[in-house]
């Protein structure tokens, strides 16, 4: 049986900004762990404050770059098996036994588009590899007076991406989901983003 729309294909994910972690989750120096996209990656904050998204294994002997003795030096990730720095373009910058790098040490480190904006730290993925075309929206009341950080819970929901697009335009569940009529509910689309204005009566 042919796969109708393109992100029923296995391995294939949406193209787009996805959010990694909240901007208050990493602080300078702090190297974390992921897997996305069927890959695995890891998120540091350089000296300058950068947030930086690279593959997880050293280009050089495969050693995960998240593991126990890794460290971030400057804005570069230091490999914790010989100690191989790469920047945040996948260039390595340094090896703590040698005065010279390997011409085909730079740029074999995969990196990762990184926006960060509004709290939050995303990644762009395109199955195709192109680079992003576009930016998140902001968020006009972020970091102003009387609006706080996020407070954020996190939890695994068994459910496909197009359900979560889906649910937007959804009226329906709101009666045995949301347990309430709505009254208003409006949608509005634009190139790359969708908003929802919605009010409902209990």
């Amino acid at each position: 049986m042919s796969k109708t729309y393109a992100y029923e294909e296995a391995g294939r994910y949406a193209r787009g900004w996805h959010i990694l972690a909240f901007s208050q989750e990493l602080k300078i120096g702090e190297v974390k762990s992921y897997s996305y996209f069927e890959q695995e990656m890891v998120l540091f904050r350089g000296e300058s404050g950068e947030a930086i998204v690279v593959d997880a294994y050293c280009p050089h002997l495969g050693a995960n770059l998240g593991g126990i003795g890794s460290e971030v030096i400057g804005d570069s990730i230091r490999c914790p098996f010989h100690g191989w720095q790469f920047d945040k373009n996948g260039d390595c910058v340094a090896i703590p036994y040698s005065d010279t790098i390997p011409e085909r040490a730079k740029g074999s480190l995969q990196t990762w588009p990184v926006i960060e904006k509004n709290g939050f730290i995303a990644i762009w993925n395109d199955p195709e590899g192109n680079a992003p075309d576009y930016e998140l929206p902001d968020i006009p009341e972020w970091n102003t007076e009387g609006w706080g950080d996020w407070i954020f819970r996190r939890s695994t929901i068994k459910s496909h991406g197009s359900e979560i697009v889906e649910n937007i335009v959804d009226e329906g569940h709101f009666y045995s989901v949301h347990g309430g009529r709505p009254v208003v509910f409006e949608n509005y689309f634009d190139e790359h983003t969708v908003t929802q204005f919605s009010k409902v009566k209990q």
